[in-house]
């Protein structure tokens, strides 16, 4: 919905009035309203990426709205809470951005390990969001950076979430990642054999993949004897 509405407010005519005002109301209460802290959070952020603090810097200048006290209220709240938000980014939060927006590249939230190690477990948020746009990409995007680092984050994922395995696979990562075996581009297969390499190694403990998306630790029985078969 945001983006939707950012596109109207963009292209809103500048004699009309009530358009904007109405727009403005609604960030507001999608930044104030859900009780949910990861969704007014998330929300923020998707502003954020559709450049909504630029356009309100524009905004600013049109004199009939400034008369309006409920508007510049809405207004002044909405930019406060993004502005805040800006300077409290994380490294995780241009992560996630970078995500939704689609346009991936190679940066230093993709190759760190102590990214990886403490925030793996984040994409499992908002029922494992960034895990299925990671998925999506390697299904569907036709360009071999976004491929390759679609493929590397799952596997770093994989590697460094307990039950990233058991998770990517359910999710499809396995299958999508084997239809790529092939692709014309190097980087792209070497990545995803990569991938594919931490997907399906032998681990000594499984986890169960529940459809809440609740795990049930499993204990891998392991035969400890060895012979030759006389």
């Amino acid at each position: 919905m945001i983006p939707i509405l950012m596109d109207i407010l963009e292209r809103c005519p500048s004699e009309i009035s009530k358009i904007p005002r109405v727009i403005v109301a609604t960030f507001r209460n999608l930044l104030e309203k859900p009780r949910d802290v990861l969704v007014r959070r998330s929300n923020a952020l998707l502003m954020i990426q559709n450049k909504l603090l630029q356009c309100m810097t524009i905004m600013e200048n049109r004199t009939d709205l400034i008369h309006d006290p409920e508007y510049i209220d809405d207004f002044n709240i909405v930019r406060d809470i993004l502005s805040a938000c800006v300077s409290a980014l994380t490294s995780f939060d241009e992560y996630y951005l970078e995500l939704k927006s689609g346009r991936l590249k190679w940066s230093v939230v993709h190759t760190s390990k102590r990214f990886w190690v403490e925030n793996a477990h984040r994409l499992n948020d908002n029922k494992y969001e960034l895990l299925k746009i990671l998925i999506d990409l390697l299904n569907m995007s036709k360009n071999h950076t976004a491929l390759c680092i679609a493929a590397h984050d799952v596997g770093e994922y994989a590697k460094n979430y307990q039950r990233g395995k058991i998770v990517a696979n359910k999710l499809g990562a396995k299958e999508a990642l084997i239809k790529l075996l092939h692709h014309r581009h190097p980087a792209v297969k070497f990545h995803v054999l990569k991938s594919l390499q931490v997907l399906m190694l032998d681990d000594h403990e499984l986890y169960t993949f529940e459809k809440e998306g609740l795990g049930r630790r499993v204990a891998k029985k392991r035969d400890e004897s060895i012979g030759f078969g006389l």
